[in-house]
């Protein structure tokens, strides 16, 4: 029902679109057919009713800069923390940075979000959201964004700032082997609360790009259409991000369950493209909370499971082709990486070694990515 409530918000405007669309929702209602509905028609009429939705803006300035963007954060950090209900609302904040040598103080809202970390046993202090109102954002870096999503640093101690650093990195990592992909914004932020209660705290985090601007980058539309089987998005991005996800270490991920990925769909009805995010539970970062799903019957999430389908030896020959040239830079992200402690630096860079030992290997990978893929 989604699908078809989204649908109807964006044809209204046009009476004519919106009449059709009307006589078919009718249709399908009284021949309970909803359930019925396949992916590949879910697909096509996805792809065909958005065709003239989709426009293309400036890039965001905010994710062009890669150096840390160093701001001050000040809420009732006491009456946020509480606040971790199915439906947090929002709550009145101040934001304060440094922009071209002068100081900008923005009255933004925030509010707790996410799943795993947002649960108090799990994190005490959980991912944020960040709301600008326009008349805040208004000739700022932050002019494009209305809404930004920020992962903090989940609990307070070296271990938990490795793993926000090392997620981040893993951001970077996807932004290196495709374009189709988030963009992230490392942050130094001071945490001040304003009740008084809580003691100032400077910790990294870092802003991920809006799934709206993303789209208008990549000219496309973030569509929800679950049941949407992997290899019904463009063939050869979902190959190079399920070998992405298999170098993480990440396994909590599935496109036709939507989680932990979107699905981007395009104007000239070509296939969508599957974007991951959310790295938390990925063997590369190694959270001390992420427990791999008991189906895998593996112990630990450092241990690698390829959830890519089926491919011929000279398609997984290009992929790796792809990984192996960009072997270099990524190692660079970790090995040039002030941000990490060595200990977290090296074993980061151990991992990935253990991945290029496979990828550059014919008879390991084709044991990794033909013998041992999906087959349903």
């Amino acid at each position: 029902m989604y699908i078809l409530n989204f649908v109807k918000k964006r044809l209204k405007p046009n009476i004519f679109y919106f009449s059709v669309y009307r006589r078919l929702c009718k249709t399908l209602v009284n021949r309970q057919v909803f359930s019925k509905i396949t992916p590949f028609f879910l697909l096509f009429l996805t792809q065909t009713i958005f065709a003239n939705s989709f426009i293309q803006s400036d890039l965001d300035s905010l994710f062009v800069n890669e150096m840390p963007l160093e701001i001050t954060l000040i809420y009732k950090v006491q009456e946020v923390l509480k606040d971790r209900g199915e439906k947090p609302k929002y709550h009145a904040a101040q934001l304060i940075y440094l922009e071209n040598g002068v100081q900008k103080k923005l009255q933004v809202k925030v509010q707790t979000r996410g799943i795993m970390r947002k649960k108090s046993q799990t994190c005490s202090s959980p991912p944020l959201r960040i709301k600008f109102p326009k008349s805040e954002r208004k000739n700022t870096i932050f002019e494009a964004s209305k809404k930004l999503k920020m992962v903090v640093q989940c609990r307070n101690s070296k271990d938990f700032n490795d793993y926000l650093i090392t997620e981040y990195l893993t951001y970077k990592i996807y932004n290196l082997l495709s374009n189709y992909s988030f963009r992230v914004r490392l942050l130094k932020v001071k945490f001040i609360d304003k009740a008084g209660k809580h003691n100032e705290k400077n910790q990294y985090a870092f802003f991920i790009e809006s799934n709206k601007n993303t789209a208008k980058r990549l000219q496309g539309k973030f569509i929800k259409v679950r049941n949407i089987k992997p290899d019904m998005t463009d063939y050869e991005r979902i190959n190079t991000m399920s070998i992405f996800q298999y170098m993480l270490g990440n396994t909590d991920w599935s496109v036709k369950a939507l989680h932990n990925i979107k699905l981007l769909f395009f104007k000239n009805q070509k296939a969508p493209v599957a974007i991951p995010y959310d790295f938390d539970f990925a063997g590369l970062v190694d959270a001390r909370y992420a427990k791999p799903a008991p189906e895998l019957h593996i112990s630990t999430v450092r241990t690698r499971v390829f959830n890519g389908y089926k491919r011929t030896e000279e398609e997984q020959k290009k992929a790796a082709k792809l990984f192996i040239q960009k072997k270099e830079k990524i190692y660079e992200l970790f090995t040039n990486c002030n941000y990490l402690s060595d200990k977290k630096r090296k074993n980061c860079v151990a991992y990935l070694d253990s991945f290029y030992k496979i990828i550059e290997n014919k008879k390991k990978r084709n044991r990794e990515f033909i013998n041992n893929c999906r087959t349903e």
